[in-house]
């Protein structure tokens, strides 16, 4: 009888009872101390929203004629290798024309020659195309001289692009939106103040 009665308080003890109920959860614990703040880190350049931008430039090879739509204009072309299309469709292409010590923006109209012509240019991938072309479209065709010329591409990287029912590019430059028509109604001092261009 005993041993009866060991062996089913050993069997009782292996039984496995129920899961009882979760215990509520602990309180917790306080947060540790601050750390040191680190150093601060140095104050990185002037940002120039990815601006590319050329020296002055002279022509390197003869102007020539041509007709577009009509009209005869003088040509020549600079290069500009890092333009692409992606900047011709959605960035901006600034032109400025040196003549002596005086910088004018491109497109220019003037009274050269004692008739209105203007001086303009047309971007193509790696290339821009500068045109002069008289407005009364008789000869002589007025060429180019002595002056050279600047280019400054903002590419549409940096760009808000065209907002819905705006016909108009804009781009952010320094937190601040600029339209197309702003930034070429900038003077090439202002443009170089705006985009950190050295002179």
């Amino acid at each position: 009888m005993p041993a009866l009665a060991a062996m089913l308080l050993i069997l009782s003890c292996t039984k496995e009872g129920p899961e009882g109920p979760q215990g509520a959860q602990g309180a917790q614990g306080n947060a540790g101390p601050e750390g040191q703040q680190g150093p601060a880190g140095t104050q990185g350049p002037a940002g120039t929203a990815n601006v590319i931008y050329s020296g002055w430039l002279s022509f390197q090879q003869a102007e020539r004629d041509t007709l577009i739509d009509g009209t005869n204009l003088k040509v020549n072309h600079i290069r500009a290798n890092q333009l692409n299309q992606a900047i011709i469709d959605n960035g901006f292409v600034l032109i400025y024309m040196r003549f002596g010590t005086t910088v004018l923006a491109l497109p220019y109209t003037s009274r050269a020659g004692s008739r209105p012509n203007t001086v303009s240019f047309v971007p193509r991938p790696n290339v821009l195309y500068v045109t002069r072309f008289t407005h009364d479209n008789t000869s002589p065709y007025l060429g180019f001289g002595s002056v050279q010329f600047r280019y400054v591409l903002v590419p549409g990287g940096v760009a808000a692009g065209r907002f819905a029912g705006e016909g108009e590019k804009r781009v952010t430059i320094n937190g601040e939106r600029y339209t197309e028509s702003q930034l070429k109604a900038l003077s090439f001092e202002e443009i170089s103040s705006l985009l950190n261009i050295p002179e």
